[in-house]
């Protein structure tokens, strides 16, 4: 059942950044999201639309509809011009909302509750989380939390987590032949909102964000996805703001 949830989130980091099971295995997730403020509303900067273009030119598109409980839904459009566009455009929804830690701005996200229909899965629906930063030239500066750094601190005793390590393939002849061969490993926080907000506060933000020494930014960096910036090659994706335009369809 773990499996089959966990499922669901590669779909999405796929969607969301290109990559197969292999390369979004490493990606921590949370049993719980951080602490929401006092008043829990939407980031009026973050609703509407955004666009990531690719190195090689190729459009990513985020939208961001803001809910009255001060919650979001995200939707996020793939292949929209890709080269085997005959299948149609990829899609994938999330819901979360936005926090902060000090002066750092994280979004908390999850498969929505609504899409499941099995409840057995539903239990089993856990976080997401990424930093990120609205700068003054309307460019959404999203980054991802490094695998490895939140394993080192599981390790470590600094977060209350769990390795689980899980069979690539699935579980059919293949699996039954290559079990425990091709593997791969889920980094699950266990810690509770109040928890890990301390532990952000003390270690600092720079703790946890990937920089280039982590394989997961290095391919995205290479699809030409994002790249590093600053002094400590911390990673970013770049949307900018795009304004929805009318087509007729002929």
């Amino acid at each position: 059942m773990l499996k089959n949830v966990y499922k669901k989130y590669y779909q999405f980091l796929y969607l969301f950044l290109f990559l197969s099971i292999c390369l979004t295995s490493c990606y921590p997730f949370f049993k719980n999201p951080l602490p929401p403020p006092s008043e829990l509303k939407v980031d009026p900067q973050l609703s509407g639309a955004w666009i990531l273009t690719t190195q090689s030119g190729h459009k990513q598109e985020l939208f961001i509809f803001p809910r009255s409980t001060g919650w979001f839904d995200l939707l996020y459009v793939s292949n929209i011009d890709g080269e085997d566009s005959s299948k149609g455009i990829e899609v994938s929804i999330m819901e979360g909302y936005g926090t902060s830690v000090n002066k750092d701005k994280f979004l908390c996200l999850r498969l929505r509750n609504r899409d499941f229909t099995d409840p057995n899965e539903e239990k089993n629906i856990n976080y997401m989380i990424v930093n990120y930063e609205i700068t003054d030239n309307n460019e959404l500066n999203i980054k991802l939390f490094s695998g490895e750094k939140v394993k080192n601190l599981i390790k470590d005793g600094k977060l209350k987590g769990e390795i689980v390590t899980e069979d690539a393939l699935k579980d059919d002849i293949l699996g039954l032949l290559f079990k425990g061969v091709f593997t791969y490993e889920i980094f699950f926080v266990t810690a509770s909102p109040d928890e890990l907000k301390e532990v952000i506060t003390k270690e600092s933000i720079k703790a946890f964000l990937a920089t280039s020494s982590d394989e997961l930014p290095n391919a995205f960096s290479e699809l030409g996805i994002g790249s590093f910036v600053g002094p400590d090659k911390i990673f970013f994706m770049t949307f900018k703001k795009a304004k929805l335009e009318e087509k007729d369809i002929k």
